[in-house]
């Protein structure tokens, strides 16, 4: 059993655009299982922190946000894909939060390695190892495009359904500009199967 609690998101840069005001952060979370038949969402969240009121800033959800996966056996890790939008008109996130729950349409990159190499969810979840990956997200082949919102990055994480775990993760993201700086601390746990 995997279950993530996002505890904070950690603001030490935001951006809302010319003239426009404190960032609307926004969190979408999707947490799966990776199987030998491929990955399954299990649960997704979508969290609206508010607007930002200083920067920099602690901001708490507003309830409790707590996502849970149980596996039977047959899963090989357990997935968490976090994406973080400022938030504007809204439109972008629900497309986004819709398409978390099909993980085939997806696949990341890591924005760290030298040659953007797109990975499926079964892939990366092969290839990352432990720690929170930076990713660049690919939605159906290319780019998450966004028109209403802004997507300020995207990270992912594999644990292992083999190996307890407890402890916090630190989920960053930032923008291509770097205006927006947020981490998420998300508090892990994962029970093993043995």
């Amino acid at each position: 059993m995997c279950t993530a609690k996002l505890e904070a998101l950690e603001v030490a840069r935001g951006h809302d655009g010319l003239l426009r005001g404190r960032p609307e952060p926004t969190l979408l979370l999707g947490l799966g299982v990776t199987t030998p038949a491929g990955p399954l969402l299990v649960t997704r969240n979508v969290v609206r922190f508010g607007t930002v009121p200083a920067i920099p800033a602690t901001s708490l959800p507003r309830e409790v946000v707590r996502l849970t996966a149980d596996h039977d056996g047959s899963p090989v890790s357990f997935f968490l894909l976090a994406l973080a939008f400022e938030e504007d008109g809204g439109d972008d996130v629900s497309a986004i939060f819709g398409a978390l729950e099909a993980p085939v349409r997806w696949s990341v990159c890591s924005r760290g390695a030298p040659v953007l190499e797109p990975l499926d969810i079964a892939e990366a979840s092969a290839a990352f190892g432990a720690r929170p990956v930076v990713v660049e997200p690919m939605l159906d082949g290319g780019p998450v495009s966004s028109e209403s919102d802004e997507l300020v990055g995207a990270t992912f994480l594999v644990m292992a359904t083999d190996k307890p775990r407890r402890g916090v993760v630190r989920l960053h993201f930032v923008s291509d500009d770097g205006r927006n700086d947020w981490t998420a601390r998300v508090f892990v746990t994962v029970r093993s199967s043995r």
